[in-house]
């Protein structure tokens, strides 16, 4: 059972450690995945290593290339569109369920993220807890498969909200956040949906443009993230 138990920690730390390099930009887009040097790299047997490689495959952060086996993959426009439309139809939704089934307990969780948001000037602070809002708020949809649907998208958007960043561009203001937090309170689904729309809608706005030009937009992330 101990070490049943240890297996999968070592699987579940590698998943995320993977998921790490490859949201920070530390293993850039088209990078092939050398499981010799990875594992090395973190310490790890190539077990575990191989399961990380495959759940993030699902997870689409990383696609197998003919060529290469396993890479981690690069955002298109094509994408982009797609991901957020499907973002739009799900976290509408979730805003409009969410805000009808809201407890104290989560809306007192997330007043402090905001009040965090308010004093984070880090911008990949402000992305951390960007997710962390999201994520707390649809919670009190009461929906678990909804939440976890919503945060997969979100790992695919993530480079994505890299760009704004890397471009040296806030990816939202908090002024959105105090107002979605003021349509939660007054239990107003309609302005919380509205709000959720506009803030997924603009960010596709601000992305694709730079996403459209031929250098790749990776190029800043090691330097932005730093």
């Amino acid at each position: 059972m101990t070490k049943t138990f240890e297996r999968q920690t070592v699987a579940t730390v590698t998943i995320d450690r993977m998921r790490e390099l490859i949201i920070s930009g530390e293993l850039t887009a088209g990078e092939a995945l050398r499981q010799d040097e990875l594992s090395s790299r973190l310490g790890v047997s190539r077990t575990p290593l191989r399961e990380a490689i495959i759940r993030l495959e699902a997870e689409g952060l990383v696609v197998n290339h003919p060529h290469k086996g396993a890479v981690v993959y690069k955002p298109t426009v094509d994408e982009l569109q797609e991901i957020y439309e499907i973002r739009i139809l799900l976290e509408t939704y979730a805003s409009r369920l969410a805000v009808s089934r809201m407890t104290d307990e989560v809306f007192a969780a997330v007043q402090k993220l905001v009040d965090d948001l308010d004093t984070a000037e880090n911008p990949w602070d402000l992305v951390r807890l960007n997710h962390e809002f999201r994520q707390t708020f649809y919670s009190a949809t009461r929906n678990k498969h909804l939440v976890e649907l919503i945060r997969n998208l979100t790992l695919r958007a993530e480079p994505y909200v890299r760009i704004l960043v890397g471009g040296a561009r806030r990816p939202f203001k908090r002024e959105e956040f105090h107002s979605l937090l003021g349509a939660i309170r007054d239990r107003n689904a309609a302005q919380a949906e509205a709000i959720t729309r506009a803030h997924l809608e603009a960010t596709v706005q601000h992305v694709l443009p730079v996403l459209s030009r031929p250098a790749s937009v990776f190029e800043p992330f090691a330097r932005a993230g730093t």
